[in-house]
């Protein structure tokens, strides 16, 4: 919902945005909140994750699949190696959605399964 009051909306024929701020009072959500919201998803757009494939996930799938994606990019730059490439990016979010699983599963008060991947 703050996305749409942020990028903003059509109301009355006439194009609405509010700011960060005025989004972030209408949500009840802190700013600093959408701030870091905002990052994440500019980051994970940045590193190509895959929206679509995890469109019910919290923003922690988000969150884990850039900080990996972060991480190998700094492993590239010590290497001498400049970017990332989709490679990069499949396999951290295939660690993510691991990660995922297993927060669930122990949420439900179960061991994981690591054996049978959905």
């Amino acid at each position: 919902m703050w996305r749409l009051l942020y990028t903003g909306y059509e109301k009355n024929g006439v194009i609405v945005k509010m700011t960060l701020d005025e989004a972030a009072t209408k949500v009840q959500i802190s700013k600093k909140s959408l701030d870091d919201y905002l990052m994440q998803l500019r980051s994970a757009k940045k590193y190509g994750f895959d929206f679509d494939k995890h469109i019910k996930e919290k923003i922690g799938v988000i969150r884990s699949f850039v900080r990996k994606m972060k991480e190998q990019e700094k492993l590239n730059k010590q290497k001498g190696i400049s970017g990332f490439n989709n490679q990069d990016a499949e396999a951290a979010e295939d660690n993510t959605e691991a990660a995922a699983r297993t927060t669930a599963t122990a949420r439900k008060g179960r061991k994981p399964n690591f054996k049978n991947k959905p």
